[in-house]
């Protein structure tokens, strides 16, 4: 575990609610001195990634959408110009977006260490920018700016996932799943400028 205290991967892949139908509810683990050659048999529920994940993009879309930073972003993502002209300091509100994007990077990857135990190696031709593009896009964000919604991104990495795990179980070639991912975001692109009013 790399030296990882073990509550650490018990929290990053533990569950809110363990059921076992006539037998036990429980929260947060399954009762003490339950055999764990019956943990498969437990029903497991609200996963606490869920529960991160939601919490972190609930503050996200509240400071989006209710916040002065929010409106100073998406006014930035819109037109820069128009945005120095209604006095925003563009230039110091850039450098904290890309202080909270790099934030929320170190604390996704480090729930991935939680989950794992030792983080995952991300080779050179990963691709995850491509992903992180096509997601925000395939969830409605515009590419000209200014648009774009916090549950909407969340979408499209659902999306992106379920595409991915099913190619993957599928048995198609990493290469061709780039080019699935290549083709949701070309046709996500082509309704963003044919239908603006669509997204």
């Amino acid at each position: 575990m790399a030296g990882l205290p073990g509550a650490l991967p018990r929290l990053g892949n533990g569950y809110v609610v363990y059921l076992l139908p006539g037998e036990f509810l429980s929260f947060l683990g399954p009762p003490a001195g339950f055999p764990e050659g019956r943990i498969r048999e437990v029903w497991r529920l609200v996963p606490f990634s869920l529960v991160f994940v939601a919490a972190v993009l609930a503050a996200l879309a509240f400071v989006l959408r209710r916040g002065r930073f929010g409106r100073h972003t998406y006014a930035i993502g819109g037109s820069v110009d128009a945005a120095l002209r209604a006095g925003i300091d563009v230039r110091r509100h850039l450098v904290w977006i890309y202080v909270l994007a790099s934030g929320l990077a170190g604390l996704a990857g480090v729930f991935n260490v939680f989950q794992t135990g030792i983080g995952n190696y991300t080779t050179f031709s990963a691709m995850y920018e491509l992903f992180a593009v096509a997601a925000v896009v395939i969830g409605g964000a515009s590419l000209s700016g200014g648009k774009g919604r916090v549950l909407g991104s969340a979408v499209g990495v659902l999306v992106l996932a379920f595409l991915q795990n099913g190619l993957a179980i599928s048995g198609v070639q990493p290469f061709y799943r780039y080019i699935a991912v290549g083709v949701l975001l070309v046709i996500a692109v082509v309704i963003d400028k044919l239908f603006p009013d669509l997204r």
